[in-house]
């Protein structure tokens, strides 16, 4: 029997994940919360009482926003074998809570659950072209089957167990591609550009150990790897977002990284002074400093 692959949400990364899957022996079904989207794909919607009992992989592939909407949607209807598999990166905005400590409060307690970090720009896999995905699982066989169904594919795969460290490495990853963003709004270089990865960087593993992973993360596709990709590609969102920062002071794309920031503040405490580039940011997106201002004092120290 070929695997049975739901995905909740049939934006550019779920269409994406159904394209890769689906060129395989896996049977691949959409769901969204608007009818409308799937419709314009030609694709009938089927009723989640039907879809969600007969997948044994469910991915959930929405924001961070919309994560707890989308699993109360199907909490009802899962098997206890379904292996949930999440690929937001992010922080919810109303509690503040990472994804691995909400998908923990949101599924029954035993639930398989596998989080996905790394490289995948949905424009770029749309053509065909590689990306890499590191599989966070607390138990090895969860891992080994989400991994199992990409085998073959022109996506790259490594497998962790630090689920905390590649949920926090996602969320970094997202708020330093807007530092990126950034610089490329300025029309600063690629030597400014390599010392803001470099700084990011080291700010990244602090603060993964800090909030209770690993910060080998940092290091790893979710971190360094995706903050690269996401930085310095203009299909980012986030990278647009910095772009947005310098020209109008403010920008009306609603990103993971602006959704996270704050949060991410909050958790910090009074360690947030001890990071640079977060702090040039936040004073930029919460305190409306001019963008300009803010990274040239954070080049030179204040001075």
């Amino acid at each position: 029997m070929l695997p049975q692959v739901l995905i909740i949400g049939a934006g550019e990364i779920g269409q994406s994940i159904g394209k890769i899957l689906g060129g395989k022996e896996v049977a691949v079904t959409y769901w969204d919360k608007n009818p409308q989207v799937l419709a314009d794909l030609g694709i009938k919607q089927a009723d989640l009482p039907e879809l969600v009992p007969a997948a044994g992989f469910i991915f959930i592939c929405v924001p961070s926003w919309a994560v707890r909407e989308a699993v109360v949607f199907i909490n009802s209807y899962l098997t206890k074998e379904a292996i949930i598999v999440f690929l937001s990166k992010g922080m919810e905005e109303r509690t503040g809570k990472m994804m691995n400590e909400l998908y923990q409060d949101l599924l029954p307690k035993k639930q398989p659950l596998v989080l996905l970090g790394g490289m995948m720009l949905a424009e770029e896999i749309k053509e065909g072209q590689f990306g890499a995905l590191v599989v966070a699982a607390r138990d090895s066989r969860w891992g080994e089957a989400v991994a199992q169904l990409f085998a073959g594919t022109n996506i790259l795969i490594e497998k962790t167990a630090d689920l905390p460290g590649v949920a926090i490495a996602g969320i970094l990853k997202n708020i330093y591609a807007l530092a990126l963003g950034v610089s490329y709004g300025l029309g600063w270089g690629e030597n400014v550009r390599g010392y803001l990865v470099v700084r990011a960087l080291e700010e990244m593993k602090k603060i993964i150990k800090l909030l209770g992973g690993e910060n080998e993360a940092a290091l790893s596709l979710a971190g360094l790897g995706d903050l690269v990709a996401t930085g310095f590609s203009s299909y980012s969102k986030n990278h647009e977002v910095g772009r947005d920062l310098v020209e109008y002071g403010e920008t009306v794309i609603k990103s993971e990284g602006v959704v996270s920031l704050p949060s991410l503040v909050a958790r910090l405490g009074n360690k947030y002074h001890d990071f640079p580039i977060l702090r040039a940011l936040s004073y930029i997106i919460t305190n409306h400093l001019p963008a300009e201002e803010a990274f040239l004092k954070l080049l030179t120290g204040g001075k």
